[in-house]
């Protein structure tokens, strides 16, 4: 099932990254309100779901750009 290891990446990072995540669904939310001329239910969900995996992704990068230690790493020693 390697098809779905795109899914689990998804997961994992918005599940890890839960304020980043937060964050992009709110201005998922407010950049559809503003910009589309659409405004339906549909819309939402996916101005919701697309700015909760890219806050998901943002916060990684900010966090691996600060040279924090990851959580992963922490939990093998």
């Amino acid at each position: 099932m390697a098809i779905l290891d795109p899914l689990k990446t998804v997961k994992a990072k918005v599940s890890t990254n839960i304020l980043g995540s937060i964050g992009g669904g709110v201005a998922g939310v407010m950049l559809v309100k503003k910009y589309s001329p659409r405004k339906g239910w549909l819309a939402m969900t996916l101005g919701v779901i697309g700015g909760a995996i890219s806050g998901a992704y943002v916060q990684s990068k900010i966090v691996a750009k600060k040279g924090e230690v990851s959580s992963s790493k922490e939990a093998k020693k």
